[in-house]
């Protein structure tokens, strides 16, 4: 399976800086079953790691939020939920919740 097009997406929360406000880089920590290969996207609310199923060694987009949020990022997030949840595709697994 080509690593670079994930299976599914799922979603964490962390804390999102270091003590010395640094971004912490999580490469080669595990989230439940999965453990984060490397880091693809940084943006305003959340990071998003390429990581691998850690018994069925398949690749999924995880996507780590950071831990406090504010009430325009809560309403930003919540419609990517909106948009992903709408999406389509056979390389797209849909969760409901």
């Amino acid at each position: 399976m080509d690593p670079i097009q994930p299976q599914n997406s799922v979603t964490a929360l962390s804390n999102h800086k270091k003590n010395n406000g640094e971004k912490a880089d999580r490469t080669g920590q595990q989230l439940g079953t999965y453990r984060l290969l490397h880091l693809l996207a940084d943006g305003g609310f959340a990071e998003v790691y390429l990581g691998e199923h850690i018994h069925l060694n398949t690749y999924a987009a995880i996507k780590v939020l950071h831990a406090q949020l504010v009430s325009e990022d809560l309403e930003q997030f919540r419609e990517e939920a909106r948009i992903v949840a709408r999406l389509r595709h056979p390389h797209i697994v849909t969760t409901p919740s």
